[in-house]
Order: C-alpha cells, then sequence, then structure tokens
C-alpha cells in the first residue's frame, strides 16, 4: 500500500502534537505545584523548604519564561535575605534583574521589590555605594508607576524606612525624616500600625541628630508606647530612648534606661541573635559615655571596656558602632593621660570610617561616616600638636601639620553630598571645631618654622574654614546655570517654587509637603545621573591661593582678617607686595569696650549725645594701629570680621587725634565673607567669560529695579508704616515697582536681570528659626518673601543688592560662616555685593544715604566709594546735623565685591577722572608758564598783559 506523503506527514502530525501538548501542561503544572509548595512552606514559616522549592520552580522556567524566572528569584532573594544569607540572597536577586531586562516592558512590582531587596542587602553588608544605587532605582520605579503603593504597601513602606536608614548614613537628616514619614502616613493609610513604633523610633534618630532632642523624646516614648510586648524591640526602643537622655544631658535618666534595657535582656533569650548583643553593646556604650561626661573616667572605661567585649564576642558586623565606642575609649586615654594609646585607637576608628589613606584623592563617597570622620580627625590633629608643644621638634611638627590637612579635607568634604541648607549649616557649624588649634598652630608654626609651613599654607587653611558653605552653595547654583539645559532649571524652579509655598502657612498638609520633598530629592538623583559634567562640577575645588589674592590687589587696597581664639587676636593682612600674620594678646578691657560700643550704636539715641567715642578710640588701637605701617598709604580696605565683632563697622573706629576722626574718612570699607568670595565670586568668573549683561549708562531703564511697597503718600493702615519717601525712589534711575504693584508675585517674575536691585520694605526677623525670617513685600495673599524664596532668586548677573530696610544682616551667628541673615539670602543667590543695614534704621537718615549712594554709583565711583561719600555727605550736611550720631548713618555697610557697579561718565570721549588729570595737567603748565614770564622767559601773546 502506498501512502501518500502529504498524508502521512499529516497523520504523523496528527498524532504527536496531542502528545507534545501533553507534555507542555504537564511541565506548567510542575512549576505551579513546586510554587504552590514554596507558597505553603513559606506560610509556615519553613524557610529551607520553601527556598527549596521556589528553586526547582525557577529551573523549570529559567530559560523559557524571563518574567516568572524573575518573580522566582525575587522570592527566593527575600527568603535567604530573611535568614541573614546576604550572599545568596544577592546571587538570586541579580540573577532575577537579569531576567527581567529581557523584557520589553518591566513587570513594576517585582522590579521594585528586586531592587529594593538589593539595597537592603547591600546596606546590611554596609556597601553604602551599590545599596543607594538599588534603593534609587527601586525609588524610580515608584514615582514612574504610583500605584505599586496601593498594590504592595507592606513592601514600600519596608522600602521607605531602608532607604531613610540609608540616607542617614550619608548626613541627609531632612530626606532621611521625609522618607520616615511617608512610611508612618502609609502604615496609618493601610492599617499596618505594627510598623509604626519602629518608625517613630527613626524619626527620633534624625531629631536626635539633627540636635532637637525635646521632638525625639516624644517619638521615643510613643514607640515605647504603642509597643506593649516585653521583647527585643521592646529592648531596642528602651536602648534609643537612653540615648536621646544622654543628648539631653539627663545622665541619670540614661543610666537608669540603660539598666532597664539590660533587665529586660537578661528576661529575653539571645538565641545567637546578633540584635539582641548589638543592644547589649550600645548600653555600656550609653553608660560608659553618661560616665564620661559626668568626669567618672574609671567606670566609664570599665563600661567602654564591657561594650568592646561584647562585640568582640559575638563577632557583630556593625563596624560603625565599634568606631563610636573606640572614639569613646580614646577620649577617656586622653584625660588619663596616655596619648600615644589613644592615638591607636583613633587611627584605628578613621580606617573603619575613612575608606581611603590618600588623602588627595578622597571623595565624598569614601567616607563612610562623615560624623565620626570628622571627629576622629580633629582628635587626631589635637593630639599630634599637643605631642608637638610637649617635644618642641619639627618632626613632631610635620605630623601635626599632616593631620591638620587631613582634617580640613575631611571637613570640605562632609556634607558636599547633602542638599538641604539647614543640615548644610549644622554640619559647618560642628566643623568649626577644629578651626581654633588649626590656626593657632599654623600662625605658631608659620613664625617659627617657615621653612616647613609658610604664610602661604595658612592663608589656605584660614579660607578653608570661612564660609564654606555660602562658597560652595554660590558655585553650585552657578554652574548649575551654565551647565543644565533650560527646561530641567524650569522643572527645578516649578518644584523649589511649590515647596517654598507651604512655609509660613500655619495649617499644612504634611502628606502633600512631605511628598513634594520626595519628589524633590528624586529629581536630584535623577539630575546627577543625566548630567555627570556638573554632578562631578560639584566637587571641584576652586583653586585660590595667596598669590592669587595678591594678584587681585591694586596698590590702593588692602585686605585684612581677624581671628579672635581664647586670648589671642590674629590680624592676617594682605597687600599686592606683602602678606603677615599678626599675633596680640587680648586684654579684657577690649571685650567691655566692644560692649559699650554695641551698645551706643545699636539703641536708637533720639537727640542724646555719643559716649563711644573712648572705645572706638581704644579698639582703632587695638585693630588698626598694629598693622598701621601696612595700611598707611592705602585708601581701601577689605576687613573679614571675627563672629565676636561681626555687629561692629570699622568705619566709626577713631583716631584719637581730634575729635570725631573716624575711620571713615581715611578709608572706603567694604566686608567680605571670605576672600575667596569676595575676589573670585563664581558669578563674577562667568560674567567675566560671557559678560550677559553690558554697562548700562545712566537713565536707562534696564540699569536697576527698585522695588518700594510702602512709600509715604500711599498708607495701608498703622501697621504698615512708610519704609521710603517718593523723592528717594524719583532719583533711583531705573524699573520701577511701587506699592500695591510692589508683590511677592509680581517680584518673583520680574526681570531681575538688573545690575542694581533696590528693595525699600519692611522685614521681620525670627530668631527662633531665621528661615522664616522674611521680607514683607504689598500684602496680599502671599506677601513674606522668605529666605529660601531669596536664595533663589537668579541673581547671578547682580552686581548690588540695596537693601533699605530694618536690621537685613542681624540674624543668627554661625562661627564657620557668619551671620544668617536677609542680607546673606542675596549672598546665597549670587549678588555679589549687598549694602545692608545692621540695625534697626531711621527712615529719613537711610532716604538720604540711600539718595547719595546712587548718586555717587551713578557717576561711576565703587560701592565702598560711593557709601563712604554718602556718609561723609550726612556728616556734613547742616539739614541733617541731628543724623551725626554713628548710630544713623553707620548702620549702612556693604558686604562684598567693591567694584563699580557702572562705567565712568565720560566727558567729549575722556574719562571723568582721566579729565580732573589733565586739568590738573593744563592748570599746572599755565602757573609755570606765568611764572616764567616774570623772569623775562617768552609768553604767548594771548596770556600778556595789555
Amino acid at each position: 500500500m502506498k501512502f501518500n506523503r502529504k498524508v502521512l506527514v499529516w497523520w504523523l502530525s496528527s498524532a504527536v502534537i496531542p502528545f507534545l501538548g501533553m507534555g507542555q501542561q504537564a511541565q506548567k503544572k510542575l512549576w505551579q505545584q513546586y510554587q504552590y509548595k514554596a507558597e505553603y512552606f513559606s506560610r509556615q514559616d519553613s524557610t529551607q523548604l520553601a527556598i527549596f522549592f521556589y528553586q526547582k520552580a525557577y529551573q523549570q522556567v529559567s530559560r523559557a519564561d524571563p518574567n516568572r524566572s524573575g518573580y522566582f528569584c525575587m522570592n527566593i532573594c527575600s527568603l535567604y535575605y530573611g535568614q541573614g544569607r546576604l550572599q545568596e540572597a544577592a546571587h538570586f536577586g541579580h540573577k532575577g534583574i537579569a531576567h527581567l531586562l529581557e523584557l520589553a516592558t518591566l513587570p513594576d512590582t517585582t522590579h521594585f521589590k528586586l531592587y529594593s531587596f538589593l539595597g537592603a542587602i547591600y546596606q546590611s553588608r554596609s556597601n553604602t555605594d551599590s545599596s543607594y544605587f538599588y534603593f534609587q532605582r527601586a525609588d524610580q520605579t515608584l514615582e514612574q508607576n504610583p500605584s505599586v503603593e496601593t498594590r504592595l504597601p507592606t513592601y514600600v513602606v519596608y522600602h521607605y524606612i531602608n532607604l531613610g536608614r540609608m540616607l542617614l548614613t550619608f548626613q541627609d537628616y531632612q530626606q532621611s525624616m521625609n522618607y520616615f514619614q511617608k512610611a508612618r502616613t502609609l502604615s496609618i493609610t493601610y492599617n499596618l500600625k505594627d510598623n509604626i513604633p519602629t518608625i517613630s523610633s527613626s524619626i527620633a534618630e534624625c531629631f536626635d541628630l539633627m540636635e532637637e532632642h525635646s521632638k525625639a523624646l516624644l517619638y521615643r516614648r510613643e514607640s515605647l508606647r504603642l509597643h506593649l510586648k516585653q521583647d527585643i524591640d521592646k529592648a531596642a526602643y528602651l536602648s534609643g530612648l537612653a540615648w536621646t537622655f544622654y543628648k539631653e544631658k539627663d545622665f541619670a535618666q540614661s543610666l537608669t534606661t540603660c539598666k532597664k534595657t539590660i533587665v529586660l535582656l537578661a528576661h529575653l533569650s539571645p538565641q545567637s541573635s546578633s540584635t539582641y548583643f548589638t543592644i547589649l553593646f550600645k548600653q555600656y556604650w550609653f553608660m560608659g559615655a553618661c560616665h564620661f561626661e559626668e568626669k567618672r573616667y574609671e567606670e566609664a572605661e570599665k563600661n567602654i571596656d564591657k561594650s568592646i567585649e561584647v562585640y568582640e564576642k559575638n563577632l557583630l558586623s556593625k563596624r560603625d558602632n565599634l568606631a563610636h565606642v573606640y572614639l569613646l575609649k580614646a577620649r577617656i586615654l586622653i584625660q588619663k593621660g596616655k596619648d600615644i594609646l589613644a592615638l591607636k585607637y583613633l587611627e584605628s576608628v578613621r580606617q573603619m570610617v575613612v575608606l581611603k589613606k590618600v588623602t588627595n584623592t578622597l571623595s565624598p563617597f569614601d567616607i563612610k561616616n562623615p560624623k565620626l570622620a570628622v571627629e576622629s580627625v580633629n582628635l587626631i590633629s589635637f593630639l599630634c600638636y599637643n605631642n608637638f608643644k610637649k617635644s618642641n621638634k619639627a618632626v613632631d611638627l610635620k605630623k601635626a601639620i599632616d593631620a591638620f590637612e587631613v582634617a580640613i579635607k575631611v571637613h570640605a568634604l562632609v556634607g558636599k553630598t547633602i542638599d538641604d541648607k539647614q543640615v548644610r549649616l549644622l554640619l559647618a557649624e560642628q566643623n568649626f571645631s577644629v578651626y581654633p588649634e588649626a590656626i593657632k598652630m599654623g600662625v605658631e608654626a608659620c613664625k617659627n618654622y617657615p621653612s616647613l609651613f609658610g604664610i602661604h599654607r595658612l592663608f589656605r587653611w584660614i579660607e578653608a574654614f570661612q564660609s564654606s558653605h555660602l562658597k560652595e552653595t554660590v558655585k553650585v547654583n552657578t554652574l548649575k546655570r551654565h551647565t543644565l539645559p533650560p527646561h530641567i532649571l524650569d522643572e527645578e524652579s516649578r518644584i523649589e517654587r511649590q515647596l517654598m509655598s507651604f512655609r509660613g502657612k500655619q495649617s499644612v498638609d504634611m502628606d502633600a509637603y512631605i511628598n513634594l520633598q520626595i519628589r524633590w530629592h528624586r529629581f536630584k538623583q535623577q539630575l546627577f545621573k543625566k548630567y555627570p559634567s556638573y554632578y562631578q562640577s560639584i566637587y571641584q575645588q576652586l583653586a585660590f591661593s595667596l598669590s592669587s589674592l595678591q594678584q587681585q590687589l591694586d596698590n590702593e587696597t588692602a585686605y585684612v582678617s581677624y581671628i579672635w581664639q581664647n586670648d589671642c587676636l590674629y590680624t592676617f593682612v594682605v597687600t599686592h607686595d606683602k602678606a603677615d600674620v599678626l599675633c596680640q594678646p587680648i586684654a579684657p578691657q577690649l571685650e567691655v569696650c566692644l560692649r559699650n560700643l554695641q551698645e551706643q550704636i545699636v539703641n536708637n539715641p533720639g537727640l542724646g549725645r555719643y559716649y563711644g567715642s573712648a572705645s572706638a578710640i581704644y579698639c582703632y588701637q587695638q585693630f588698626i594701629e598694629p598693622i598701621k605701617k601696612v595700611v598707611l598709604n592705602k585708601k581701601i580696605l577689605v576687613i573679614n570680621r571675627d563672629p565676636r565683632f561681626q555687629f561692629l563697622p570699622f568705619e566709626i573706629l577713631e583716631t584719637g587725634q581730634k575729635q570725631y576722626d573716624y575711620l571713615l574718612s581715611k578709608y572706603s570699607i567694604s566686608y567680605a565673607y571670605s576672600a575667596q568670595w569676595y575676589w573670585q565670586h563664581p558669578s563674577r568668573v562667568y560674567q567675566e567669560r560671557s559678560k550677559p549683561l553690558l554697562d548700562a549708562p545712566k537713565g536707562t531703564t534696564q540699569s536697576a529695579l527698585v522695588i518700594a511697597p510702602f512709600l509715604d503718600e500711599k498708607l495701608l493702615a498703622k501697621k504698615w508704616l512708610p519704609i521710603s519717601s517718593t523723592e528717594e525712589v524719583e532719583k533711583i534711575d531705573g524699573e520701577k515697582i511701587l506699592t500695591t504693584k510692589a508683590t511677592k508675585t509680581r517680584l518673583l517674575k520680574a526681570d531681575l536681570n538688573k545690575k542694581i536691585i533696590h528693595i525699600a520694605a519692611h522685614t521681620f526677623i525670627d530668631s527662633a528659626d531665621f528661615f522664616n525670617s522674611y521680607i514683607q513685600l504689598y500684602p496680599d495673599h502671599d506677601s513674606h518673601l522668605y529666605f529660601d524664596d531669596i536664595c533663589h532668586l537668579p541673581l547671578q548677573n547682580t552686581s548690588l543688592v540695596v537693601l533699605g530696610t530694618c536690621e537685613a544682616n542681624r540674624g543668627t551667628m554661625l562661627r564657620s560662616e557668619g551671620i544668617l541673615s536677609l542680607a546673606r539670602a542675596f549672598a546665597y543667590a549670587g549678588a555679589q555685593a549687598v549694602v545692608t543695614t545692621t540695625w534697626e534704621a531711621n527712615n529719613d537718615a537711610v532716604s538720604f544715604l540711600s539718595i547719595r549712594l546712587h548718586h555717587y554709583l551713578s557717576k561711576g565711583y565703587a560701592i565702598d566709594e560711593a557709601l563712604q561719600k554718602a556718609k561723609l555727605d550726612i556728616l556734613s550736611s547742616r539739614e541733617h546735623k541731628k543724623y551725626r550720631h554713628p548710630y544713623y548713618w553707620a548702620n549702612y555697610i556693604v558686604l562684598g565685591n567693591r567694584e563699580a557697579v557702572y562705567a565712568e561718565q565720560f566727558f567729549g570721549g575722556i574719562s571723568w577722572k582721566v579729565g580732573i588729570a589733565v586739568f590738573g595737567f593744563v592748570l599746572a603748565a599755565a602757573l609755570l608758564w606765568k611764572g616764567k614770564t616774570r623772569k623775562g622767559v617768552w609768553e604767548p601773546p594771548f596770556l600778556k598783559k595789555r
């Protein structure tokens, strides 16, 4: 029988295909069976069996189904992580991601879980870089797929908790708090109340790190109130409470709480639990810290040795904790005079928290724990310096210098990865602790060992500690505008405006605010990823040396920086051809005179007499007389004042040679936050490169912007008194936004690309939280221009901001940064100079000074010279004789670069200064000719007498 070939193929196919389908169906049932078994054993807490069956299911689908393969890998990763088997967990986490990447569309829930688990795994392994990378990827998935929160609320809560704890290691406290608060909101929304005690404890830790211990205490107590079980978690919350009591300096309560925790732990079975021994380890550490603060050093050392013993016996993994204990051990040894042994412990701490030995190649990410790094390098520096003071050997001085170099480098890097201004300022203040000893040693070494430590290095050290946050912020903001595309800047501006809209409101939707903060954080991270050149530029240090400064100084200018440390006043004076540092002991009388001067000039005298001359003369003798020879032939002083006398306008100092012989009449004076900020201002550098705003001739509307909401003829109510006069406003050339139009909305939309911005308005200074201070604009629905609003104004092309407001330079004093004031906010925004008031202003006096200031600016005078002439005018004016008391005119100072805003006025193509010189030359020649004609020398006919 013959078969047709087509019939045969059909018959075979019909016979075989059903069997193939049955095979596939059987295979499908097999992986499903494994999955069901794995899920069953997982619910029964039989983790090992669950892992076994998940691996069997994975083997069935690994080659054919990347989606299910990724899903099974995620579950295996999760189970291994729960067992603490981190290496196996990471292995399957990476396998799962590899499978998902084969898909055209990523399954968002599996994708999120895998990245979040990997972040937590690397966090447990103390690999901060990798951990942060994976947490960011998980966070991006949440941003792109918000529905993940509703589908996986429990996982998302844990993700936010883990990410918050990760950010704590980078000292990004505010963002950490945002994630914890988000986790708290989700837990309440989805009734995951068991998580709230843990979250509250984490929030309390944030507050402790931000030095807000009373708020931390509320959350610590909430954790204990909500968690009723006497278990290991209860012990952890008690431990946290003990730490907060310690930070509040309530050492008795802290010791009592530690003992309660140890008693609770004694009733619990350790079961080789690392958590159990970590809590026990911390209690001995905290008790040692309390005893140390009480100066009971023997008791402190006993407890610290116990904590180290617990750590070593149980092989605990968190080396940050051990570093804390070693640091305290070193402090105890220092008190007992065992400096060499203390140095060994400190070196161990540094090795744990600073990942590179070569400091020149350090980056912010090489510092594992910034706070510990700062404290350890500070103590190493102090010990090396003390060792030098005992031995007086050059080799020990070299070690001390090297130690301070490391400290300065670490200080410069700490906080660079943090965007939050308040936290950065807090860190800057904490970092200041090494400054006094560093400068003291630097001056001594510069004088006695110039070959090891010269004046150039001393200058670099001084600059490193002065207004570092301000310099960094202005640099980053300027770079941003020159490296990022406009649409990114617009998006950033939108988010910033939305964030700032919450400030000042009595009732705030905290959930909306936190969501916006998280969005802002995600935006910043994506920014760094998409624009690596901008990201890298943030960490580049601008080189500014003493030589660079001297090249900027002309023959008429001197830069003087004052540093008051302990009982010495260091005066660093630089001219174009000379640099020196002077050290003089401080007499108690100086503090008395400064207090007297402050009382005399800050308090309104009415029509009373001025009684500050004697104090002003004494201050002149202390501050100016020692450098008199250097500045004798100078006309311009740029002064950097120590925080102890930031209030003092040097213009009021008197020589004593005659009555009211003010320094004002001899020098034009401006004030600097630091030499680098003054002469190497980023805005100025980019202006010189691109020249975006050309010199505007007098009279054009583009040269200045005047904002004056409260003019004399527009009284709104008794609350809003006039702050400026119509005459003052009319005499300032430029665009004007006045009275009802001078609102915050209008200002934020205005073209601020001006050379001068003049603001005459009321101010409110919040001494408790300076970021709540504001300039009051015309009252409408939002009339407060807050500190942060000002910081974000685009003033990179603004040469000068004139603040005709009261106390615009009054604020919180930060030793490392200067006065945190509204005037400083304009410096953050990019303005190169600010003319501002330091105490309450008299409207008539300020109005007169403003008019004269703008008059001289328009003639091409430098800012400090224009202000000097305006002040001399008020002193010589008969009409304003009642304002000769320094209270009225010394209030107005210039912070920042003194250079002329406008080019000099020209007459027939010749500068007015050149014109005066030519006129003088012609006059001298004419007189000379006249003298010669008397001796019979020929003279032109038109000069001969008839």
